[in-house]
């Protein structure tokens, strides 16, 4: 083989070994080299912890009121139970906190009218912020949610899951012996039942009596706390009280039996009561519509009492006249009743008296046009004056005179409304 023959062929070198092959000889370039990717990484790294890196997102403001759970940066944002986004800052605010989120691509845009929820998971203690899209229109950047339209809470699961074994075993013997304790009061709990409309309709006007007006409860308590701080006094005053209290209760229960008497004898006057009720309740209606009525009066006269008193003040002789005026009007007003019960007899007649005149004038309603044009008839043939006469020439005036005609009779009696039509045809004579 000839010498031209053994020569090795030379292999192009990677870049990448190249590279490598160049910093071996470079100690110092290559610690930098690794240095610079190990930094990059941990960036990378410090990127991820909020997302994913280099991924563009969308900043909010959301309100917390001063109740919520507090957040803290990098909790996460949640919508519809997927992570949506993160944390940014929050700081304290006057009534509340100041939280700034980051919204994901994903879900951007969202409505106008989004709402906002601090959620806690009681296994865990994880706070995040859960958002709740609504609205036709999309948020702006940079938008803000308002506090109004911010809750917090935990669900009835989410305290759930914080119940373990023993917990939740001791939880259904609870309910199981609670539940046993209301079977055995059954007939207890009918008779109660059977009396809760009862209790509604008797206790409904009571709560409608304290509070008529915004604020009479309050006052009632208000007045209760200070009735109880007079009774209270220097500390002193209320022992001795109950002391005094206790003995006279002491002697009340000496007398027991006559008590029991009593009260046994009492029970007929309730049933009585009870028997009345309907008449007392018919009777209160009656003055409470009465009250009603004369109220307007009341006022009426109240508004000119001032007028009244002017006048009086403005008038020594209206008070003289007042002042003599008064002794009559007081004998009048004594003598009243006795003038009143005369004239029960007479007015007591007026009812007969009226059905009489009531049946006249009932028949004389029918023959409301003929009397109309009977009288008619008779101012129109009173109104012609006459030049000769023997009483008062020119003067008008009604004379009669027989009239002799071959004309049928007319009917006594006529119907209503038929005395113009009973004349009927002439005869011949």
């Amino acid at each position: 083989m000839s010498r031209a023959s053994r020569t090795p062929t030379h292999r192009p070198r990677r870049p990448l070994v190249a590279l490598a092959s160049r910093l071996a000889g470079h100690p110092r370039a290559l610690g930098f080299a690794t240095l610079a990717v190990l930094a990059f990484v941990t960036w990378v790294i410090v990127l991820s912890v909020n997302g994913v890196p280099f991924q563009q997102r969308y900043a909010l403001v959301v309100e917390l009121p001063d109740d919520a759970v507090p957040v803290d940066a990098a909790d996460q944002v949640r919508i519809a139970g997927q992570r949506a986004g993160m944390v940014k800052s929050a700081r304290p605010v006057d009534g509340g906190n100041r939280v700034e989120i980051e919204v994901l691509p994903d879900f951007w845009p969202i409505g106008d009218e989004t709402t906002a929820r601090v959620r806690v998971r009681p296994a865990s203690g994880l706070t995040f912020l859960e958002l709740r899209p609504d609205g036709d229109a999309a948020l702006d950047e940079g938008a803000t949610i308002v506090r109004a339209n911010v809750t917090s809470g935990t669900t009835l699961p989410e305290a759930a899951e914080t119940f373990d074994a023993a917990t939740r075993d001791a939880l259904a013997g609870t309910l199981r012996t609670g539940g046993a304790a209301v079977l055995s009061q059954g007939e207890s709990l009918n008779a109660a039942a059977r009396q809760l409309p009862r209790v509604l309709d008797e206790g409904v006007p009571v709560v409608g009596a304290l509070t008529p007006e915004d604020g009479e409860l309050a006052g009632l308590i208000t007045g209760s706390q200070r009735i109880a701080r007079g009774l209270a006094g220097d500390g002193r005053d209320l022992p001795v009280a109950l002391a005094d209290t206790s003995v006279s209760l002491q002697a009340v229960a000496r007398r027991r039996e006559d008590l029991a008497a009593t009260i046994d004898q009492a029970a007929p006057l309730l049933s009585r009561l009870d028997t009345v009720s309907p008449e007392l309740d018919a009777l209160m209606t009656q003055l409470t519509q009465l009250t009603r009525d004369v109220t307007p009066a009341t006022e009426a006269l109240a508004a000119e009492l001032p007028v009244l008193r002017r006048a009086l003040a403005s008038s020594p002789e209206l008070r003289r006249a007042a002042a003599t005026l008064g002794p009559a009007a007081a004998d009048a007003l004594e003598h009243g009743p006795e003038a009143m019960y005369s004239l029960h007899g007479p007015i007591s007649l007026l009812g007969p008296t009226v059905e009489q005149i009531t049946a006249i004038t009932d028949v004389l309603s029918a023959y409301r046009a003929d009397l109309l044009a009977g009288v008619k008839g008779l101012e129109a043939v009173t109104t012609k004056t006459y030049a000769e006469g023997f009483t008062a020439p020119g003067h008008p005036g009604l004379r009669f005179g027989p009239v002799f005609t071959c004309g049928t009779p007319r009917n006594p009696y006529p119907a209503p409304g038929t005395s113009r039509q009973d004349a009927g045809e002439r005869g011949q004579c």
